[in-house]
């Protein structure tokens, strides 16, 4: 599907439906993000995080603009979305470093993604074994807060973006959403896709 609009993709809340089982009065979310672009050559991709969403209770809304597409966090083209691949991961701050976290994903991330993408395995293998990538680089990230590190909350997900999205895109802003579960706690998190470069 050619289409050479510009397209931009991003983070805009989350909503926390039950609190965690933890023994804290609130929850610590914040969300990472990974995004590769896979149209050129050369893949390029980034990772990215919210704040942490401090003193989160049940039924509370907590709002952040971040945007996730493009990698270079503009606004860019989508001429084929098989190419573009977002994942999500959701994680619960306690003592571990969310910098330091972000940091190991990043370099983990990068070295996962140039190798499937020289094995030349299909779409659907290389998403399973990148959300085995991002969790696995993400958990290895807590490790500084050890004993109390920070926790998964699920495993990561992809959003996914298809033609029909596209579609609707270049009419109006359209809102996709991901729901997290983990530790007894449930968030939805809310992503807006549009074009343009606003």
């Amino acid at each position: 599907m050619a289409n050479s609009k510009l397209f931009r993709i991003a983070f805009m809340e989350m909503r926390c439906l039950e609190e965690t089982s933890e023994s804290s009065a609130s929850d610590e979310p914040y969300a990472v993000f990974f995004t590769a672009d896979l149209h050129g050559l050369v893949p390029k991709m980034s990772v990215y995080r919210t704040q942490v969403f401090e003193d989160t209770d049940e039924g509370e809304l907590k709002k952040q603009w971040v945007r996730i597409w493009g990698v270079n966090q503009k606004a860019q083209t989508i001429t084929d979305p098989d190419k573009v691949i977002i994942l999500v991961a959701l994680m619960e701050n306690d003592e571990s470093d969310p910098e330091f976290v972000l940091a190991t994903a990043r370099g983990l991330m990068f070295a996962n993604l140039m190798a499937l993408v020289s094995s030349g395995i299909n779409r659907p293998e290389m998403i399973t074994s990148l959300i085995k990538a991002f969790n696995a680089s993400l958990d290895a990230g807590v490790a500084t807060g050890f004993p109390n590190a920070d926790e998964r909350l699920d495993s990561a997900k992809e959003l996914h973006i298809t033609p029909s999205d596209m579609v609707a895109a270049n009419a109006a802003t359209i809102r996709k959403n991901l729901t997290f579960s983990g530790d007894g706690g449930k968030y939805r998190l809310g992503f807006d896709m549009a074009t343009g470069i606003g």
